[in-house]
């Protein structure tokens, strides 16, 4: 029963999709229209945890927005007002090299947008492309961080054995090319001094905690090489999650075709343009 559930999955993820066309659509209505009410339950439980990921992008993204801004920006819980934009001089940006466009406006903005005057602040709008591509372009040297933990306010359990800990953390971008477009990845590893590795996500956990720079100073070469086994390690593992993404997608392509040429042939109603 689950193996079918999964194809069912499968069959629905293209049909939205692949083709994008009234008949797949049509298909994919007459399927959700005969799910029984297991598989409608864990339906519903995808589009939970796309909303879950949705909204933690969002938070991702207005996060370096308030680092990227800094004093050009006032914050709080719903987004931002932008009373000039970044530039060398401190003054409106000219969108030149290293610039905001010009044509940005100044204002309110917001994720997801709660009040009509508001701009609709996203990924693709020219404000959060500026803020992502500095952020991206930026040269970062070795620096040495002090994590307050007790200042972010909730608990992160698994954090909690590092407390008084020191380690290693390195953040690595790796660029994939799957189903002909180029994705790209932060992969971000950490070890402490004894060696220990952090598991799954907990580096990119610590990295949420407040935070003070300080000169890196000197620096061991103890445990670089665990950290840089770490960095392999989640390399192999995401391009193994890739490769059986784009091998399940391929293989839902075809179920998908097959499901709309089948509901043809029993006569299934497509709508027309």
């Amino acid at each position: 029963m689950k193996r079918r559930h999964g194809k069912i999955a499968r069959i629905l993820q293209t049909a939205s999709h692949t083709g994008q066309n009234a008949a797949m659509v049509k298909t994919r209505q007459i399927l959700l229209e005969n799910f029984d009410e297991e598989v409608q339950d864990k339906l519903r439980v995808r589009a939970e945890d796309s909303r879950s990921a949705r909204n933690r992008f969002e938070r991702m993204l207005m996060d370096l927005t308030r680092a990227e801004l800094g004093g050009c920006a006032d914050f709080d819980d719903d987004g931002f007002n932008l009373h000039r934009l970044p530039s060398p001089a401190g003054g409106r940006g000219g969108g030149g090299e290293g610039e905001p466009d010009a044509d940005i406006p100044l204002g309110r903005y917001e994720l997801p947008r709660r009040s009509g005057e508001a701009h609709l602040y996203r990924i693709h709008h020219p404000l959060a492309q500026w803020v992502t591509q500095q952020a991206k372009s930026r040269k970062l040297d070795s620096a040495k961080l002090i994590f307050d933990y007790d200042a972010y306010g909730t608990r992160v359990s698994t954090l909690e054995p590092y407390r008084g800990k020191a380690g290693w953390l390195t953040c690595k971008l790796l660029i994939v090319e799957a189903l002909g477009n180029q994705e790209q990845h932060i992969l971000v590893a950490a070890t402490t001094t004894d060696g220990v590795v952090l598991a799954e996500d907990d580096p990119e956990k610590l990295l949420r905690l407040p935070a003070i720079a300080q000169a890196a100073g000197l620096f061991s070469d103890e445990g670089n090489a665990s950290l840089a086994a770490d960095v392999e390690s989640r390399r192999t593992q995401l391009l193994r999650e890739i490769k059986s993404i784009d091998a399940e997608i391929e293989g839902g392509a075809l179920h998908g075709s097959d499901v709309a040429h089948a509901a043809r042939k029993t006569g299934a109603p497509e709508a027309s343009a």
